[in-house]
């Protein structure tokens, strides 16, 4: 058997072989033999937590949740001012029977948007939509790129590149993909 090291807890660790699956926050990294079928230990990032917020409509407030030691990104500020304008809006807005902007869809929006977004990222246009959802799109250097949240908060998403579809799908699907997009913006 190889020598192993122990990992920080702060990372996650896939053990796999033939009979062993397992994930843990404290494990050893090379290789290994269990009943006879040598096994590999790998170490990878820990899945990305969400910022998660909170609109207090009554009180104008929005209450925001964070990991501890982790700084809110610059764009969290500007897109608060703008949810809340978009929270402003009256029902019937569009002169068409258009639901009043849910809560709900602007904090799942935020807490989507943390998982991928970096601080110098392009800022995206939030929009209302008609059944009281946000749509939350960029259109850049021959990018399109418009994520939809319900008002229940789940999401679709589709991007555009040079006016070919690339994707469409669940963005918390395609966390990856979103990163490396927004890292050539």
């Amino acid at each position: 058997m190889t020598s192993l090291a122990v990992l920080p807890t702060s990372k996650y660790v896939n053990l796999s072989g033939n009979d062993v699956k397992a994930t843990s926050t404290q494990a050893y990294v090379g290789e290994f033999t269990t009943r006879g079928t040598t096994c590999a230990a790998t170490v990878e990032q820990p899945p990305p937590r969400p910022i998660l917020c909170r609109f207090d409509l009554l009180e104008n407030k929005v209450y925001i949740y964070h990991s501890k030691g982790v700084s809110l990104p610059t764009w969290l500020h500007v897109l608060t001012g703008s949810a809340f304008r978009l929270l402003a809006l009256p029902k019937d807005w569009d002169s068409y029977g258009g639901q009043q902007v849910v809560p709900k869809s602007i904090e799942a929006a935020i807490g989507l948007l943390s998982l991928f977004l970096a601080d110098r990222s392009p800022l995206p246009s939030l929009v209302p939509t008609s059944a009281g959802g946000v749509q939350v799109e960029w259109h850049t250097k021959a990018v399109d790129l418009e994520i939809e949240v319900a008002p229940d908060g789940s999401a679709f998403a589709q991007l555009d590149e040079g006016g070919t579809l690339r994707w469409e799908g669940r963005p918390e699907e395609n966390i990856p993909r979103l990163r490396e997009l927004f890292q050539r913006l």
